[in-house]
């Protein structure tokens, strides 16, 4: 199912300056590309004040799309949610103007951190790189949702990180995902999602609830990257 003619939020969309679409989609492989997790967040450090910039010129659609699942599955604006990949708040702008409150925001720039604490919508907000053998400082089953767009693809997490989104999610908690189609169908970068979303249903972990499909980006050369929307909900830990 693809939800964009319909259910995407009105995006005030202005030609983008071919210098600057250039440079974005530049710094885009550059992100894609990193060596590793320092190289990363220097890189997001660099360019963290003009990312909205960045992601604008891409026509990122991730963020918008992602919150719209959320909404129709979950119409409850009280529930405590974590943004996984924060970044500058992409996602959490459409979630504080949609009605929710309660969100807290985990990323490891503290480049990216800077200029999303500005925006004030936010509960609280952590640094740190997400990294499963480092589980973050909240109780099991602390969250009812946990929202993550754009940050399970090349150089940025994989499917090690599963475990800790569980263990943060009560039982019956909502886990969204967002991610190229390719990365998930052709687990890419050692990305292995689809396996073990496969496993962690089969042994009555996960309930699978959707994978929807969306146009996730628009290139410098208007080619359209598909993207999922992953979307299921934590029966134990």
């Amino acid at each position: 199912m693809n939800v964009n003619d319909n259910e995407k939020d009105t995006k005030v969309e202005k030609e983008t300056p071919p210098d600057v679409l250039k440079w974005a989609s530049e710094r885009l492989r550059a992100i894609l590309g990193a060596s590793n997790t320092d190289a990363l967040e220097v890189m997001y450090d660099d360019v963290a004040e003009r990312y909205d910039e960045l992601t604008a010129a891409m026509k990122y659609n991730g963020d918008v799309l992602t919150v719209d699942a959320l909404t129709r599955l979950v119409p409850n604006r009280d529930v405590r949610i974590l943004d996984v990949g924060c970044g500058t708040g992409l996602v959490g702008q459409q979630l504080y103007d949609k009605g929710y409150r309660d969100i807290h925001g985990v990323d490891m720039s503290a480049g990216l951190l800077k200029v999303l604490e500005k925006k004030q919508i936010y509960s609280k907000l952590v640094k740190a790189r997400f990294d499963p053998s480092t589980p973050l400082q909240y109780a099991d089953g602390y969250f009812d949702v946990i929202i993550s767009s754009g940050v399970f693809i090349p150089s940025h997490l994989t499917h090690t990180c599963l475990p800790e989104i569980i263990r943060l999610l009560k039982p019956g908690g909502l886990s969204l995902i967002t991610t190229r189609k390719n990365v998930f169908d052709e687990e890419m970068a050692g990305i292995k999602l689809k396996s073990s979303f496969a496993s962690l249903t089969k042994d009555g972990v996960l309930e699978k609830i959707s994978h929807e499909e969306i146009d996730y980006l628009t290139d410098e050369n208007d080619g359209v990257t598909p993207g999922l929307i992953l979307s299921y909900k934590v029966l134990q830990q």
